[in-house]
């Protein structure tokens, strides 16, 4: 089963998602999205992870979702799991639409309290 990492924003954003990806890659194959901007900040082929980079870049907010998820949606249909970081949600709806799991990674605790 070949696994779908999905995670957006900058280096200290993906680095963690990039090590957890490089532990699963021991026993699945793996397909990593992120911005274009990233394709130089890891070593991809060295730890065996396919890279996808979108057209976004990590320090503007896209406002063209459609070209930012592009590699993710294509990337999917070919991938039994999905893994994404906070600033890459709309992994959430592939996963639901190809009827997939999802987990959502998080290098940090979220700020808040989840509503009651």
């Amino acid at each position: 089963m070949a696994v779908l990492f999905v995670a957006f924003g900058t280096t200290g954003d993906i680095l963690p998602l990039f090590h957890i990806a490089r532990r699963v890659r021991t026993r699945h194959r793996i397909v990593f999205v992120s911005h274009a901007a990233h394709a130089a900040t890891c070593d991809w082929a060295a730890a065996g992870i396919e890279f996808l980079g979108t057209p976004t870049r990590p320090d503007e907010r896209s406002t063209d979702i459609g070209s930012e998820y592009e590699a993710a949606v294509q990337a999917s249909a070919r991938c039994g799991f999905v893994v994404f970081n906070l600033f890459a949600l709309g992994a959430w709806h592939i996963a639901e639409a190809r009827g997939v799991a999802a987990v959502a990674a998080s290098p940090c605790l979220i700020p808040y309290t989840p509503p009651a």
